[in-house]
């Protein structure tokens, strides 16, 4: 049996992509980019006003050191092109831990 800590809503990154290997040092092996609102890394499934259209430049970033890690990301909350950006870019496995097919 395993059990993996994750971050559902990672705006506690914020403008500081260090907080990604901090985290990560606590536990934490996946993350939920955004929840119910948009936040610095992209932008949410909710139906607020898209800011980023996707991953913002911070999120890609972001992405490309959760790489390295080798955290997961969990796909639930984002908006679909957010969705699509991750996809391009994520090299680990994805999850959809709490979510249905689209």
């Amino acid at each position: 049996m395993a059990i993996f800590m994750g971050m559902e809503n990672a705006y506690p990154i914020g403008k500081d992509i260090s907080n990604v290997q901090f985290f990560y040092h606590q536990g934490i092996r996946y993350k939920i980019i955004t929840h119910t609102q948009n936040n610095e890394l992209g932008d949410s499934s909710t139906y607020q006003k898209q800011k980023w259209n996707g991953l913002s430049y911070h999120g890609k970033k972001v992405i490309k050191e959760i790489n390295i890690l080798g955290i997961m990301v969990d796909i639930y909350h984002v908006y679909n092109y957010t969705f699509l950006d991750l996809i391009k870019l994520i090299k680990a496995p994805v999850i959809a831990s709490h979510s249905s097919a689209r």
